[in-house]
């Protein structure tokens, strides 16, 4: 009798054990589970940081390009060459703003997959975490996002994806009729454009 309860005093033992690796076993492959799923997400936010800059910084450029090109244009002696400022398409005012872009996206740990400029005024930036997943083969995380100028018709304007000089109330394309080309352009230009950036859904 004192051997029968011996040994399930002993099985009983192994039992125990056998339940307590499994509760360990269980536990560490939760906190692995854990630590991807938090890594997964840090990464995820991480990226979408760094599309909103990357697009961002690439409108942000482009809009201070045309304030920059529009300031020159005030300095124009005659009405000929300040009005052939405008007519041109707005995204011929984007160069450099990829560059602008990528740096914004590097500054955030991530690196540019795409950059584009698109009429009438808005970029789209694609990132990837530097980082793969930690614990995991998982590929590296991605966002996009997408940016907007806003032109606020203070001395240049934007209709149909071009820029235009607002004088009197109207986008003008071109020279109004009735102005001497060999005239200095009409007075009362802002020495600056309004041009404001910010994220959109697409």
């Amino acid at each position: 009798m004192n051997w029968m309860l011996k040994r399930l005093k002993s099985e009983a033992g192994a039992v125990s054990l056998l339940g307590t690796a499994a509760i360990l076993g269980a536990l560490a492959a939760f906190s692995i589970v854990f630590l991807m799923l938090g890594s997964a997400t840090t990464d995820q936010r991480n990226s979408s940081t760094a599309a909103d800059a990357a697009a961002l910084g690439g409108a942000r450029h482009w809009a201070d390009t045309i304030n920059v090109s529009y300031q020159a244009n005030l300095a124009s002696p005659t009405n000929a060459t300040f009005w052939a400022f405008a007519g041109h398409s707005a995204t011929s005012f984007a160069v450099g703003s990829a560059a602008s872009a990528d740096a914004f996206a590097a500054a955030n740990n991530n690196e540019l997959l795409s950059y584009l400029t698109m009429a009438p005024a808005k970029t789209y930036a694609k990132v990837r975490n530097f980082d793969t997943i930690e614990k995991s083969d998982t590929v590296k995380m991605r966002a996009e996002s997408y940016a907007v100028l806003k032109v606020k018709d203070k001395g240049v304007c934007l209709r149909g994806g071009q820029i235009g000089l607002f004088w009197s109330g109207v986008c003008w394309m071109s020279m109004p009729p009735g102005l001497d080309p060999k005239a200095p352009p009409p007075p009362g230009f802002p020495l600056e454009t309004t041009i404001h950036t910010r994220l959109v859904n697409q």
